[in-house]
């Protein structure tokens, strides 16, 4: 199947858009997403909420969005608990529990930018256990703020996919882990390149704590001031990784933990 998909400047606009849809397969098709976002309404290729045991694999995504602003806001009010809420994101997964996310090429690209500190997260996987993350080919040319990938959750497992994240203006990150969460990273090749600040390997305690084993991965990257891992969990270990990285200012691995 080939899914063909232009979005309005002020509506909301899905390829893709399920709730409680457990069992869900997607696989085997095409998908052309185009977004043009003002910044007032959501874009993403696929929005899945609330669904278990989802599978999405096989598949082509070609995506073209604005880079935008992130709307932020203290939830609940005074508790320094600050929750994102992005615009434009590529496929994004809220709450799927068991999700298997395979063998798929996902290619974004810009077509815009709107406001300042615009973002596109190219793949979110958040409030998600047991997720699998595995052979998929995930390439991300942004503007100011490109994520590659970024999850939450507990048991996940990212592994033998190619990721690569690059921005044309300031900031690129590869993987992105931010709490609660645990898992594995390995056997994977990631690759952040920017102008400004590369990060292809990043994880931060925000929400809750972190826990992740980092295995055999070629990490990668080019930029004025770049970090290969900058590991801020409660419990990293980091065994077998490849790291090369290009830059004026560059550490290979960083802890804050």
């Amino acid at each position: 199947t080939v899914l063909n998909v232009v979005g309005e400047t002020d509506k909301d606009a899905y390829a893709i858009l399920a709730n409680k849809a457990d069992n869900l397969n997607i696989s085997g098709n095409t998908v052309n997403y185009e977004g043009n976002t003002n910044g007032t309404a959501v874009n993403n290729a696929i929005l899945i909420s609330e669904s278990k045991d989802v599978v999405v694999s096989d598949n082509v995504f070609n995506i073209t969005l604005p880079s935008s602003y992130v709307p932020w806001a203290e939830v609940p009010a005074g508790s320094g608990n600050w929750v994102s809420s992005p615009i434009s994101e590529g496929l994004v997964f809220d709450d799927c529990d068991n999700l298997e996310l395979s063998e798929n090429d996902i290619i974004v690209n810009y077509n815009n930018v709107v406001g300042s500190y615009d973002t596109i997260y190219a793949v979110d996987i958040k409030n998600s256990d047991n997720a699998k993350v595995e052979s998929n080919n995930i390439d991300a040319k942004g503007h100011t703020y490109i994520y590659g990938l970024i999850i939450s959750g507990e048991n996940f497992t990212i592994s033998d996919n190619n990721i690569t994240s690059e921005s044309d203006s300031y900031y690129a990150n590869g993987i992105d882990v931010e709490g609660p969460a645990s898992g594995i990273i390995k056997d994977n090749n990631i690759v952040a390149n920017a102008p400004l600040s590369a990060y292809p390997v990043y994880s931060a305690m925000s929400n809750g704590n972190v826990e992740v084993e980092h295995k055999n991965n070629n990490i990668s990257g080019k930029a004025a001031v770049i970090y290969g891992m900058e590991l801020g969990g409660a419990k990293e270990t980091v065994t077998g990784n490849n790291i090369n990285l290009e830059g004026n200012y560059t550490i290979g691995i960083a802890s804050r933990a």
